[in-house]
């Protein structure tokens, strides 16, 4: 349980080497030192590693392309360095020439508790990455961050 933040690439296809780009910037190495938050689009190779998984457990399962972060889980010390690297990644991923990314309705990270009106702008592209339905209740949560 907990507040994510769920996004996908609009071409799934692309999705390794949106991971290999990803592993190139400097927000996701730093990331990667501290442990946590890094963003990383599900792929064949999760999958594979998932299905293995199926006779000791239960697997946990993706959509190609997708990925999720956990807005709700940065109890933690470095949590605002954290969200503010998820920023910066995400204004790149808008603005990159190959990746798009759309953000899912059941987004329920994007929220004033845990991201400022800017940083909601941001992740959103401007409410241009938003996916088609589900996100009613966004503007109200825009005007809350801004308050």
């Amino acid at each position: 349980m907990g507040a994510y933040i769920n996004f996908k690439l609009i071409d799934e296809s692309q999705a390794e080497e949106a991971n290999e780009w990803l592993k190139e910037q400097p927000e996701q190495q730093e990331l990667i030192e501290i442990g946590r938050g890094q963003i990383h689009f599900w792929c064949e190779a999760d999958r594979q590693h998932e299905l293995a998984k199926e006779e000791r457990g239960v697997p946990d399962f993706h959509d190609i392309g997708e990925a999720q972060l956990k807005a709700s889980g940065l109890g933690y010390h470095r949590s605002d360095r954290i969200k503010g690297l998820w920023v910066d990644l995400f204004e790149k991923l808008h603005n990159h020439d190959e990746f798009g990314v759309k953000l899912l309705s059941n987004s329920c990270g994007l929220s004033h508790h845990y991201f400022s009106h800017t940083e909601l702008l941001t992740i959103t592209d401007n409410k241009e990455a938003l996916s088609d339905t589900g996100f009613d209740d966004f503007e109200e949560e825009l005007a809350q961050a801004a308050a």
